[in-house]
């Protein structure tokens, strides 16, 4: 069928000859020799490859250019016969007339005769139409009506939906399960057979018979969908989900209440007392190397430094081309992006180990001695640096082990270690319960997705 958007898209497409005619593009050539005989089409040949038609040179006869178009052309009711294969689908007459448009064929040009002949196709096509359907219907009422011996036998899904709920056990008075699918004629043996008495009371004989009057889900559903589009249905779920409304918008609220958390933890952050312990060093029991460090800047041991070095390869053009106080701006942002490092303090502490290619010990850290006890334990010395020099901490335990990092944390006075991280009382429970919060949203939105 061709439109107006049809006929607009094929005006953007423009058919080149040289595109169409090839060298290798086969074409049948017919020479023309008596204008007075027509050229016989026939529907199987007919545009099925390109065809030339020449007039015999000898014929001169002064119209034999009118001639040779009136036999070459095919007429109206010849070209109708020869497409008539390939109108497939609804068609009207309209439909029909647009089909010929591109022979140059119009409404204007249909005759009397010519109309006939496609209201007459038309009315065949109508005719096979009903006979393909009345053929196709009988099949189908054949699978439709057909007994294939499958028993339902147990609760519908749809029963136990209304049974299920505070409502229900509340409302039950007002509001029974039983009596809705009553209402739209179903018994209890075809909705929940395994709740009648009478099917339990039955012989095997009327047992067998009421399992077969029991439906499935999709039958009792197509029942209530012809019956009233389920909406009884419908309203008696809608009753029992009403304590799950609210008469105020939950997701502000939710948002409101997470919002005042987190600006309390952030403040709760700031006021914590409890610090991660962090050792840089470790130097050998029999070893100056302590007292060597003190007055200079030194930095971590490798095995204690978790910098994440190669990091910075991915910004080398940037670093290149960028001032370097713009590029430590621009590595902070990344660091926090990409490495989750919420801290801007503690980003700045991670863009300059990078640069520096080493982190640098500062006041606050610590360094271990590991020393051998007679019985074959071990025990530990911890120094705690200030000022550029190393101060021993008495308040560890010499039992206390450098790899156990947590024990740090929770040997000092009110301070727990949560995600490996210390904290005090206040600030641990709020960053457990945030734990929690953050599950329970991830656990209900898998609910929802499922």
């Amino acid at each position: 069928t061709i439109n107006i958007m049809d006929k607009s898209r094929l005006n953007q497409h423009n058919l080149n000859y040289w595109q169409l005619l090839r060298k290798n593009t086969r074409i049948s050539t017919r020479t023309i020799d008596d204008l007075d005989e027509h050229i016989a089409f026939n529907s199987r040949e007919f545009l099925s490859d390109i065809k030339e038609y020449v007039l015999n040179r000898e014929i001169t006869d002064a119209d034999r250019y009118a001639e040779y178009l009136r036999i070459v052309v095919p007429r109206t009711r010849v070209l109708f016969d020869l497409v008539k294969k390939h109108l497939q689908g609804s068609l009207t007459l309209s439909e029909i007339v647009d089909y010929l448009e591109p022979f140059m064929v119009y409404h204007r040009d249909i005759t009397y005769r010519q109309y006939t002949d496609m209201v007459a196709f038309l009315r065949e096509r109508i005719r096979d139409h009903k006979r393909n359907y009345a053929l196709i219907k009988t099949k189908c009422d054949k699978v439709r009506t057909h007994n294939y011996g499958v028993i339902h036998l147990g609760t519908s899904l749809l029963y136990n939906l209304l049974v299920s709920g505070k409502a229900h056990a509340e409302d039950s008075a007002s509001l029974s399960s039983d009596s809705v699918l009553e209402t739209y004629g179903f018994s209890k043996e075809q909705y929940n057979i395994g709740s009648d008495t009478a099917f339990h009371r039955a012989d095997a004989a009327d047992a067998e018979v009421r399992m077969r009057r029991s439906l499935t889900q999709s039958e009792l559903l197509h029942r209530m969908l012809v019956s009233d589009n389920a909406r009884l249905y419908m309203c008696a779920v809608a009753r029992l989900n009403l304590e799950l409304l609210t008469s105020f918008d939950f997701g502000t609220l939710l948002n409101q209440q997470t919002s005042k958390f987190k600006q309390r933890k952030a403040e709760e952050e700031g006021k914590n007392k409890c610090a991660n312990i962090v050792i840089a060093k470790q130097y050998l029991a029999d070893s100056d190397e302590l007292e060597d460090d003190t007055g200079i800047n030194i930095a971590f041991d490798r095995k204690f430094d978790r910098t994440n070095y190669e990091f910075l390869k991915k910004y080398e053009s940037q670093q290149r081309d960028m001032p370097r106080e713009e590029f430590i701006l621009f590595l902070k942002e990344e660091i926090k992006r990409d490495l989750k490092v919420p801290d801007d303090r503690q980003a700045g502490v991670e863009a300059e180990a990078m640069l520096l290619g080493e982190r640098p010990v500062q006041d606050g850290h610590y360094a271990v001695i590991e020393m051998d006890n007679a019985d074959g334990t071990n025990r530990y010395l911890y120094y705690v640096r200030k000022g550029k020099a190393w101060i021993r901490d008495t308040n560890i335990p010499t039992g206390v082990t450098m790899h156990d990092p947590a024990f740090f944390c929770n040997v000092q006075e009110k301070c727990f270690t949560v995600d490996q991280t210390c904290m005090d009382y206040t600030l641990a429970a709020d960053a457990v319960k945030e734990g929690l919060l953050a599950e329970m949203n991830s656990e209900f939105k898998a609910n929802v997705e499922d």
